[in-house]
């Protein structure tokens, strides 16, 4: 902890001993009668002397703002905010894909261990989830040498809630275009080329999709899920049959 005083400042005080004791037990606990700072260092001294990840809720996502803030300079690192998905229907087609983005990265950040405190809008703990097993089962891990069709590849990330385009131009997109497979994972700042020989990975390079000019090469990648729904065929075609059945009700009145 960047400010170690802050977290020895609460040990032997009552009321965050019990806190401490719960957070030890996973039991929920409520916290009432403070500011919005206190609650905070409470928030991030639980992560340290618990030694495990706390989830801090929050009304809203300018208090989540603040929190985020707050724990970062106790911290010195280690906090992400894990926003709402937008209910505005007049704004959510252009900001969904963006805060979908942010969502997935801040799931990655926290399975990875890389996250200590997430602070979260309650809103957006009413949003179901994939589960935990489901995202690792779609993350893609891939190196230098690796053999794997690009095809298969292509369809792995289908499957992990990519788009499939003729050009990457933002996040949650690849391209194939004969051995060469363009990817822009949502939690990265740039898209990566993977270059294949055959069926083998012949090299991973990020390039900048504005010049479409490379920035670095690197040994692997990780390719998190670009979609916080994923569905296989049977799945898919349940749900969609379901829909089509509300569909005919809600045209026949019944």
């Amino acid at each position: 902890m960047a400010n170690a005083f802050l977290t020895q400042a609460l040990r032997g005080w009552g009321p965050y001993d019990r806190l401490l004791a719960d957070a030890a037990a996973h039991v929920p606990a409520a916290v009432y009668g403070m500011s919005e700072t206190q609650k905070a260092h409470i928030a991030a001294s639980l992560s340290v002397d618990a030694r495990r990840p706390v989830l801090f809720v929050v009304a809203s996502d300018q208090a989540a703002a603040r929190a985020h803030e707050d724990i970062l300079q106790m911290l010195g690192g280690g906090a992400a905010v894990f926003p709402a998905r937008e209910t505005n229907l007049y704004q959510a087609v252009a900001q969904s894909q963006e805060l979908s983005c942010r969502r997935i990265e801040t799931l990655q950040r926290l399975l990875s261990g890389e996250v200590r405190v997430v602070v979260a809008p309650v809103d957006a703990l009413m949003q179901r989830l994939m589960p935990c097993a489901l995202f690792e089962a779609h993350t893609l891990r891939l190196k230098e040498g690796d053999v794997r069709a690009p095809g298969d590849l292509a369809a792995a990330l289908s499957q992990a809630g990519y788009a499939r385009e003729e050009m990457v131009e933002g996040k949650g997109q690849f391209a194939l275009r004969g051995g060469i497979l363009d990817v822009f994972p949502p939690d990265a700042l740039s898209a990566l080329r993977i270059e294949f020989f055959d069926d083998e990975i012949d090299s991973i390079r990020s390039f900048d999709v504005m010049t479409q000019r490379s920035i670095s090469r690197r040994p692997s990648a990780q390719l998190y899920p670009a979609s916080e729904t994923l569905l296989n065929d049977g799945e898919a075609l349940q749900a969609a049959q379901i829909l089509n059945n509300l569909l005919k009700s809600a045209q026949t009145g019944k």
